[in-house]
């Protein structure tokens, strides 16, 4: 897995084999209309962030968490030399990206990583902007959006990753991140996922509530 740097952050890719992208991308159409609601909203329906649950029994969602879950742990081992055991939980959802649409910047604080598997990358057709349907990572520092520090250099303000079908994405769940507007022959389907890990021993022992 490469591993990109903005301000001590890193951010993992790595392309990935062994998915049936075909049934997944069935699978993103069927969940994004389950989860739609009456008048056609599917993002601010909190049910669907969580579909992963529903089709928990699927054996190519069950294929996706599994990778998921080995990729996590890589990536974890790399950045940290701690040994103790813990558990991953998974959050998963489906995205469908038609002609025009884009992500606003945001992140997902309360979990510690997330993830983005690109089940298919069309090729980009007649598009208005650059690098239609990248991911982009925002500097988490104040300053670097500050006119006092702004350079031509674009690692002081993103990180901006290129994706293609099959590239397997992992940051920290905090920092903050946005999809440009994408402009393909055809629709950008993946799959975000966030992780949180369960300790068996966390760092300290503290009073818990249910001791008083």
């Amino acid at each position: 897995m490469r591993l990109h740097t903005l301000s001590e952050i890193h951010i993992g890719v790595e392309n990935v084999q062994g998915l049936n992208n075909s049934e997944l991308a069935k699978l993103a159409h069927e969940m994004q209309e389950r989860f739609r609601q009456p008048d056609g909203t599917y993002f601010f329906n909190r049910k669907r962030y969580n579909c992963f649950i529903e089709y928990k029994e699927n054996p190519h969602i069950r294929a996706l968490a599994s990778l998921a879950s080995r990729q996590i742990k890589g990536y974890f081992s790399q950045l940290y030399d701690d040994q103790t055991p813990y558990e991953l939980q998974i959050q998963g959802w489906a995205m469908v990206q038609r002609w025009g649409e884009f992500v606003m910047p945001h992140h997902h604080n309360g979990h510690h990583f997330s993830a983005v598997y690109y089940v298919d990358v069309p090729p980009v057709h007649n598009s208005p902007i650059q690098r239609s349907g990248a991911i982009f990572f925002h500097n988490p520092s104040p300053l670097a959006r500050s006119w006092i520090v702004r350079s031509s250099k674009a690692e002081h303000q993103h990180q901006t990753v290129d994706v293609k079908t099959g590239d397997f994405v992992i940051f920290p769940a905090h920092l903050m991140h946005s999809v440009s507007p994408w402009f393909g022959e055809k629709e950008r389907i993946c799959y975000a996922m966030n992780f949180f890990l369960k300790r068996e021993q966390d760092w300290e022992e503290m009073l818990s509530e249910n001791d008083l």
